[in-house]
């Protein structure tokens, strides 16, 4: 399983805006994207000024995450809420670990 985290920044004032985005996305990628196992958005405690977000995204190959990352969802994402960013996000790309049997 291949596991993507994305860190996000934005103004806190924004951060509402930022998170309905977000939720966008998950719902559409759990609900089409036949390859996304699981979409997490956390958000983090708001700062004096910013507020981050971590999303955590799980997909059954790297050709998943693929097509996750060049949806037309994750466009208009970028398109909507870009603007919202802080800063570039952040995003590490993983292969899970599982757990040994015990």
């Amino acid at each position: 399983m291949i596991v993507q985290t994305a860190f996000l920044t934005c103004p806190s004032e924004s951060a509402d805006e930022l998170a309905a985005a977000l939720s966008q996305v998950a719902a559409v990628a759990l609900r089409d994207e036949p390859e996304t196992v699981d979409y997490i958005v956390l958000r983090g405690p708001a700062g004096e000024s910013t507020t981050q977000f971590t999303t955590i995204e799980s997909f059954t190959s790297l050709t998943g995450m693929t097509a996750h990352n060049t949806s037309t969802e994750v466009a208009a994402f970028f398109d909507r809420a870009g603007a919202l960013l802080s800063g570039e996000p952040v995003v590490i790309s993983n292969t899970l670990v599982p757990p040994a049997d015990l």
